[in-house]
């Protein structure tokens, strides 16, 4: 057993940064590569895991780029792949599925941090609770946003693909409904265990190692986590007894 130095420690926390930016750069590439396989799925509103998982997991403003991802493979999937009224609209204003799929993952990010906070120290269940909450909130908020701005749309332009005032409506907002609710299960059942597993497996979000600098740091520990050995952190001059 043996501890570093104050020079160390600062060696320890530049490979700890290192190792977060790292991490969240494979996170944002994998839920991407997820986003488009998902997106295109029908009738498995699996679509919304990825999202979810980066405002359960990463801080807001990555989040953030992950609504704008997702809003970009949405849009995209709309022109290559126009299957269902939703397509067409997305296709007539471009900036629906991308602006409140911006705000799901803000929303979500900022709902688990403020869930987080309240449950603290509260039992067990007050562990996954933020994440069942925060995916959650994140879906109704992409159902709102979503749906809202098709109406505001509509208002404006009478030939907007969405029509709120026939009977095709009625059916169309019943079929976003069930849409709805299903998501609302995939989010609490998948998406909210799902984000606290990996979370927890890979040591991010609020599972993040911290380095507390007014306390010396145990090498051997930091090297068995990142499969260091023995590996001296610094060739310099390093005070240790084995």
């Amino acid at each position: 057993m043996f501890e570093v130095t104050c020079k160390n420690a600062g060696v320890y926390k530049e490979i700890l940064k290192l190792n977060i930016k790292t991490k969240t750069i494979t996170l944002l590439a994998v839920s991407l590569a997820l986003m488009f396989a998902l997106t295109p799925i029908p009738f498995v509103s699996l679509f919304l895991v990825p999202l979810l998982f980066l405002g359960c997991t990463q801080k807001w403003y990555i989040a953030t780029i992950g609504g704008l991802m997702f809003g970009l493979v949405s849009l995209m999937y709309s022109f290559v792949v126009p299957v269902g009224i939703v397509a067409y609209a997305f296709m007539a204003a471009p900036w629906i599925p991308i602006v409140p799929r911006i705000f799901v993952g803000l929303v979500t990010a900022f709902a688990f941090s403020g869930f987080r906070r309240l449950f603290k120290g509260k039992g067990k269940m007050s562990r996954i609770l933020p994440y069942n909450l925060a995916a959650t909130i994140g879906t109704l908020t992409n159902t709102v946003l979503v749906v809202g701005s098709f109406y505001i749309m509509r208002i404006g332009n009478p030939y907007f693909p969405v029509n709120f005032y026939g009977h095709f409506d009625i059916l169309f907002l019943g079929q976003i409904a069930i849409f709805a609710a299903i998501e609302l299960v995939v989010a609490n059942l998948i998406a909210a265990p799902v984000s606290f597993g990996v979370a927890r497996g890979l040591r991010v979000g609020e599972f993040t190692p911290v380095l507390n600098a007014n306390i010396n740091i145990k090498v051997d520990e930091f090297a068995n986590a990142n499969n260091f050995g023995g590996t001296n952190l610094d060739n310099t001059e390093n005070d240790s007894s084995i």
